[in-house]
């Protein structure tokens, strides 16, 4: 990923990310968009419902939360 993103450009990719690896690791991606891991946690957060939506149903109903 490129450093410089702006912070919606920098949740999607992170999204994109939680989509295709299932987990992320907040320092990982705090080196690859050159941003804190706070930062990081706080895009995570802001963008928690749309995850949880999109992830918290399958979960439960495989018994995996």
């Amino acid at each position: 990923m490129a450093p410089g993103l702006n912070a919606h450009a920098r949740r999607a990719a992170i999204a994109a990310r939680i989509n295709a690896d299932r987990e992320v690791d907040f320092t990982t991606l705090a080196d690859e968009f050159d941003v804190s891991a706070m930062t990081i946690r706080r895009d995570i957060e802001r963008s928690e419902g749309c995850l949880l939506e999109k992830y918290d149903a399958p979960h439960e109903q495989e018994g995996l939360k």
